[in-house]
């Protein structure tokens, strides 16, 4: 190794998949896939066995904050002045992901919060209208929406 390549700094790698609309990594939605996907899948009549599942993800997964996900040592520009108010809010999303204990017994997840919370994710990464609207629409499917078959 020469001598001038020994004090290069590490080049850090661009935080991925960033949308232009709002600066936050769309790939930071995968933080919420299993989330998104029993909620879209749940129905009233299967809301007992819903509320196990929520509650046995909220105790195993580890959700990881925004800044965990994309570490500034490794990445560029993680936050800035146009993602600032939205890596906040996200994260104390997350944070009471991790420390309300509702989320992680049956008999207390709060499904109408939790849709809210992934309403609210949609909003922030994309700008858009939420990706589950309500509780009684949680049961549409993913292929629904989408119109895939």
């Amino acid at each position: 190794m020469k001598d001038s390549q020994m004090f290069e700094p590490q080049r850090k790698e661009e935080v991925p998949q960033v949308y232009p609309e709002t600066g936050m990594s769309v790939d930071f939605a995968n933080e919420f896939i299993a989330l998104i996907m029993e909620l879209q899948l749940i129905s009233k009549e299967k809301e007992s066995e819903a509320r196990n599942y929520l509650a046995a993800l909220f105790l195993t997964k580890d959700f990881k904050l925004y800044q965990e996900r994309y570490p500034e040592a490794k990445y560029n520009n993680v936050v800035n002045e146009q993602n600032r108010d939205a890596v906040d809010e996200i994260n104390s999303i997350i944070e009471k992901f991790k420390t309300d204990p509702r989320y992680r017994n049956p008999e207390t997840v709060p499904i109408g919060e939790l849709v809210e919370h992934v309403n609210r994710r949609s909003e922030l990464l994309y700008g858009v209208t939420p990706f589950v609207y309500s509780y009684d629409q949680a049961a549409v499917s993913f292929r629904q929406q989408h119109n895939l078959k």
